[in-house]
């Protein structure tokens, strides 16, 4: 568009108001012609710089104080005079116009063609006062009606305005100007790093932002999802928006609106814990309260719980920040430390996610140890969780060695440039868009044996590929192997092991003994005894397995930080004495015994291939033990697991080794054996002459030893007995002599 200038402009002199008697109140019709020279700018229909304004008589037309006016159609050397009206607002205003322009229009409505307008020239720049005016040149006159023009700017979701969203949220841009729908406008987006947002195509489908008209910026504020803007993908940070309008396509206007801000945070649901003085969660003390940061997406519902550690050790506190907004409290029962009176522990709830995408909870843990919190998304699935432990871009991992399959693939490690990091396995994509932190950390999980390359045991190659925001994401499963990655590792896929270990060789009736070991790759492992007499038998707890009184079962979980199990045993006191098999078996990766195709070891899968379990009641030991083998290690292909160990279930007894006499006053040694568990009581006492003080002492490896003091007793025969409080006694005689003179 060229413009030419004749003339000058003469702006703020007095003059007399004559008005015409032909001229009536404003009728509200207009002769503005300015969309006679609509051209195309980036695709779309734009205003030219200027309004364009034919004087009509007793017609009103309206301006935005800052536009640039062209009076079309006035003749040559006459002066356009712009007065205010008396007793109103724009009493004693007064301006004219008598510079003569022309300006040239290329490609007027797309069509490729050019106008030229020509007339007097008016920038309403010089203008304060709104309101009503009268225009006249010659014998012609009409109102002019003058406003002030704002850009209000609100960055909503929904009805509600936001300061911070989740990436994939839709965000509408709610500016409410009064422009012209053809005006030029630019919505200026800066991301984060910067850089400036101009267009964005996502999934096909584009969108533009800079040199826009206001229809588009209008369509923009859509509470329709599909029409706003689309922020998936975008990194997190803190972006800017504002609109300016551009002054050659928008009748000469030259205006922003304010800045507003928005924080971007991750996309996907995302729990962590405030560690800004701390290393690592391990650092954290009992009982101090913790910040954990919930972020999400806006009106998605999201389950927050402990799901590793002791669950009546965490508390959610009621009452502070975001806490109130909870609901389907999840709670145990604990006993309070100083009182002792009963209470609650919330240790998990649900929650909806506030139009801000953040949400804060403070959490105390009552006990050491290790924990877990985990947030899902119940929209889309997604989890997360938390334990409560330049130069060329480049990727440093930072990850086990070895991973057992069935356990999660911990994906961990560091980069120096980019926004998102895509994985692939053995020269195949399998995750995409993990995001990197602003510290360049960036971690996920995979789960084995589902996520493809991790199913059989053998050395893995990791790859990773940086990727900055915008740039396509590849298509899982895609062939990285043409493509140079940005940092590898080596990856030992192990399969699952089994140890079992048992307390002792023998236990006896009414004690106790463990099984403990480790199970990698498992979740759990189910213990079964047989007793000597095999199903008929009276096990060490008869009740375990209905109407089969000769076995028991029992299960262990396996814990998720070091793999291993344990599990106390009670015998019974009326077990069957004799050598007792102790079965620990456990799935592979595929989670269930594989001759049953089921995770429960004596289930109804167990009873339709091998009969009520009524019927192993007749079963011996070895034919219990091999019908266990049969329903999972020896299934074709199996990689169930499987230890038989062996233990001794004794009558209880007691035994007290030959005793050598004592003099008065020296010690009284007493030593013997019992086949009770280490730790227990042995009550040892000496009567004869006299009753020397009694004596308790603990079993350790099978044996016992108390020394009793002597002093005072009396020359003669005493009786020295063990006794295990449970009617299981021995007794030995001891010499005491006279006690030794005391020298002098």
């Amino acid at each position: 568009m060229k413009r030419k200038v004749r003339g000058k402009v003469i702006m703020g002199i007095a003059m007399t108001v004559i008005v015409l008697a032909t001229l009536m109140a404003p009728t509200g019709s207009t002769k503005d012609i300015t969309s006679d020279y609509l051209t195309y700018r980036n695709g779309y229909q734009v205003n030219p710089g200027f309004v364009a304004i034919k004087i009509t008589e007793g017609d009103t037309d309206a301006i935005k104080i800052g536009q640039e006016i062209i009076f079309s159609g006035t003749k040559d050397g006459c002066i356009v005079l712009i007065q205010g009206i008396p007793d109103t607002n724009t009493d004693g205003e007064a301006f004219s116009a008598s510079a003569f322009v022309t300006e040239t229009v290329t490609n007027v409505s797309g069509t490729g063609t050019t106008k030229i307008v020509k007339g007097r020239y008016f920038d309403t720049t010089s203008m304060s006062r709104t309101g009503t005016y009268i225009i006249s040149c010659g014998a012609l006159s009409q109102y002019l009606l003058v406003s002030k023009l704002a850009i209000p700017l609100d960055l909503k979701v929904g009805s509600d305005v936001v300061s911070s969203i989740a990436a994939g949220t839709p965000l509408r841009i709610d500016s409410p100007i009064y422009l012209d729908p053809n005006d030029c406008v630019d919505l200026k987006i800066v991301d984060p790093t910067g850089r400036k947002i101009e267009i964005l195509t996502l999934d096909k489908k584009t969108q533009y932002f800079d040199d826009i008209n206001v229809s588009q910026l209008i369509e923009y504020g859509s509470t329709d999802t599909a029409k706003q803007i689309d922020t998936t993908g975008w990194i997190p940070g803190t972006y800017t928006f504002s609109v300016i309008t551009a002054e050659e396509n928008s009748r000469g206007l030259g205006m922003s609106s304010i800045s507003k801000s928005l924080e971007v945070l991750k996309g996907e649901v995302d729990i962590d814990v405030d560690k800004t003085e701390f290393a690592d969660f391990a650092d954290f003390a009992e009982l101090q309260p913790i910040t954990v940061t919930l972020t999400g997406i806006y009106g998605h519902l999201v389950t927050v719980e402990a799901i590793a550690g002791r669950d009546d050790h965490v508390e959610f506190e009621d009452g502070l920040d975001d806490f109130v907004d909870t609901f389907d409290r999840e709670y145990t029962n604990v006993s309070d430390p100083v009182t002792g009176e009963p209470k609650e522990r919330c240790y998990g709830f649900n929650v909806t996610i506030k139009e801000v995408g953040k949400m804060q909870f403070s959490v105390i843990f009552h006990n050491s140890g290790a924990y877990t919190l985990q947030a899902t998304d119940l929209n889309t699935g997604y989890e997360d969780t938390v334990d409560v432990n330049v130069s060329e871009k480049e990727v440093t991992f930072d990850m086990p060695a070895n991973v057992v399959v069935g356990e999660d693939l911990e994906i961990r490690g560091t980069a120096n440039a980019g926004d998102y990091v895509d994985i692939a396995i053995e020269d195949y994509i399998v995750y995409t868009g993990i995001p990197i932190e602003e510290d360049g950390t960036f971690e996920a999980d995979l789960r084995t044996p589902e996520t493809r390359g991790t199913g059989t045991p053998g050395t893995i190659a990791i790859e990773a590929f940086i990727r900055v925001a915008g740039e396509a994401t590849p298509a899982l499963y895609t062939d990285s192997s043409n493509i140079e990655e940005d940092g590898s590792i080596s990856v030992l896929l192990t399969s699952g092991s089994l140890s079992a270990d048992i307390s002792a060789e023998s236990v006896a009736h009414e004690d106790e003994f463990t099984v403990e070991g480790t199970a990698e790759g498992s979740d759990f492992v189910d213990i079964v005894t047989i007793a000597p007499k095999g199903g008929s038998g009276r096990g060490i707890n008869p009740g375990s397995v209905p109407a089969v009184p000769g076995i028991t079962h029992d299960c262990s979980a396996v814990s998720g930080i070091d793999y291993s199990y344990l599990k106390e045993l009670y015998v019974d006191e009326d077990a069957d004495t004799g050598k007792y098999a102790v079965v620990e078996v456990s799935p592979g990766r595929n989670g269930v015994y594989d001759e049953i195709n089921d995770d429960h070891l004596f289930g109804a899968e167990f009873e339709a291939a091998y009969g009520p379990l009524e019927d192993i009641g007749s079963k011996t030991r070895d034919q219990i033990l091999a019908i266990i083998q049969d329903a999972t290690i020896d299934a074709a292909g199996s990689d169930d697991l499987m230890v038989v160990g062996y233990i001794k279930v004794e009558t209880p007894m007691v035994s007290l080794n030959p005793i050598t006499g004592v003099d008065a006053g020296e010690p009284l040694v007493v030593t013997g054996t019992s086949n009770r568990e280490d730790g227990y009581t042995i009550i040892v006492t000496v009567t004869g002459e006299a009753e020397l003080p009694p004596a308790t002492v603990p079993v350790e490896n099978g044996t016992f030893k108390a020394i009793l003091d002597t002093t005072g007793a009396e020359e003669g025969t005493y009786t020295v007995e063990a006794d295990d409080g449970k009617g299981h006694t021995d007794e030995v005689d001891v010499d005491i002599g006279p006690a030794k003179p005391t020298p002098p």
